[in-house]
């Protein structure tokens, strides 16, 4: 596969707490947007789980967003990431939170950006 100009890509690390050896909760997104196209994913793990994921393509730019969410009884993982291009530079951002038993939490989040 060849690009003519170059793409973004943001990638969610996976937020997960661990209940024994029993994965509690976790929630991962990622996008990729380039020229002429986009693309977004999101996974999440729990008793509640919500995914949302948005695509477009249009003649000035391509825009991707995904969002999840796993909760249980040990806690709470957040996953979000948005990425955007213009036609041959584009930026992406990532969010990941987890927060578990007693207000113990990790957190992390990231900018990518890539021109042609």
């Amino acid at each position: 596969m060849k690009w003519n100009a170059c793409k973004s890509i943001v990638l969610g690390a996976l937020v997960s707490l661990a209940s024994g050896q029993a994965l509690a909760q976790s929630a991962a997104t990622g996008v990729d947007v380039g020229p002429g196209r986009a693309g977004a994913w999101g996974s999440a793990s729990g008793q509640f789980q919500h995914v949302d994921t948005d695509s477009r393509v249009g003649p000035n730019g391509s825009f991707a967003r995904g969002l999840a969410i796993g909760a249980g009884p040990n806690g709470l993982a957040i996953s979000h990431s948005i990425g955007v291009n213009g036609g041959g530079a584009g930026v992406g951002h990532n969010f990941n939170l987890s927060i578990g038993p007693g207000g113990s939490h990790v957190s992390g989040g990231a900018v990518n950006a890539r021109g042609g």
